[in-house]
């Protein structure tokens, strides 16, 4: 119900009003570490989110760093992660961190330059970005790397 007044508040250009019904919603989910809802709103809750400023204070992390198990973040933080990086994407975005080339990725990692960008791409969807570099600072955000 709050996403939705959310919505219907930003719809209305009352975006303080959206903004406040947003946080209240991420606050509720976050025990049960709620995350489909958010991702399920569409692409205006990660613009929200996204515009919002963030404050360092907010980016309390576990000292391993946060996962998909970890919820939502605040309405001042990125959008929610719905699903946990792989063991390999995470490697493959270590690789990626380095500056390095597909096919650099690929060769550091004995595997095929195509399974590199298979990867990559499930990468992006996970950490909702489009580019490599946005993956990157994503994911230093969010404590992954």
């Amino acid at each position: 119900a709050l996403l939705l007044g959310a919505e219907i508040a930003a719809a209305d250009g009352r975006t303080g009003e959206a903004r406040r019904k947003l946080a209240e919603a991420v606050e509720l989910a976050r025990p049960q570490e709620l995350r489909r809802p958010f991702a399920e709103s569409g692409p205006w809750v990660r613009r929200s989110l996204r515009e919002a400023p963030r404050p360092a204070a907010r980016h309390s992390r576990p000292a391993d760093g946060p996962t998909a198990a970890d919820g939502p973040t605040g309405a001042d933080g990125p959008p929610p992660v719905v699903e946990a990086l792989s063991a390999r994407e995470t490697e493959v975005l270590r690789q990626a961190a380095r500056m390095l080339s597909t096919e650099e990725i690929a060769a550091e990692l004995y595997v095929s330059a195509n399974t590199v960008k298979t990867h990559l791409k499930s990468i992006y969807r996970k950490l909702c970005v489009t580019r490599r570099s946005d993956a990157v600072h994503r994911a230093q955000d969010l404590g992954l790397l």
